[in-house]
């Protein structure tokens, strides 16, 4: 299996819904030499998102959610075993935590044995717009910063 896959999931247009794609351009001027990191922007279904995850030893996803938390507030989640700390939200065909369950059912042997997730607290938004607002800007770089931090310490794989 490839060692990584880091994915900025959401919708670029969807204002503060593109803080994935935001933390993955602040990833890839970093990252884009290393052959042991493969880097994605995804706002796919969470079935297809699950499936573009077999293969990897593991897997950081970079998201946005409501979660009634400051706006811009980061937690980072251990989903080796579970989906903990996440509320599967509307705007996919399937709800990801079921995707997630299936995948790991399905292909456990091609399935990630860590998933990590840095998750970006927002709020709903109800109209399309380009641009984050300031402090989901602030969260992209604080989790592009974190996930370099782990990759050079060996902290998510090793």
């Amino acid at each position: 299996m490839t060692a990584r896959l880091i994915v900025g999931w959401g919708n670029p247009v969807v204002g503060d819904d593109g803080f994935g794609w935001r933390a993955i351009d602040l990833l890839e001027g970093r990252l884009h030499a290393r052959e042991d990191i493969d880097l994605r922007k995804s706002s796919t279904s969470g079935m297809r998102l699950v499936e573009a995850f077999l293969g990897y030893d593991e897997v950081i996803l970079i998201d946005a959610a409501i979660t009634g938390e400051p706006v811009g507030t980061v937690a980072r989640l251990d989903w080796s075993s579970a989906g903990g700390g996440w509320t599967d939200r509307g705007g996919h065909d399937e709800p990801f935590l079921t995707a997630l369950a299936r995948g790991r059912t399905l292909a456990p042997d091609r399935f990630p044995r860590r998933i990590t997730v840095y998750r970006c607290a927002i709020e709903r938004e109800t109209q399309w717009r380009d641009g984050l607002s300031p402090a989901v800007e602030a969260a992209a770089h604080e989790s592009a910063r974190r996930v370099l931090e782990e990759i050079e310490e060996g902290i998510a794989v090793g």
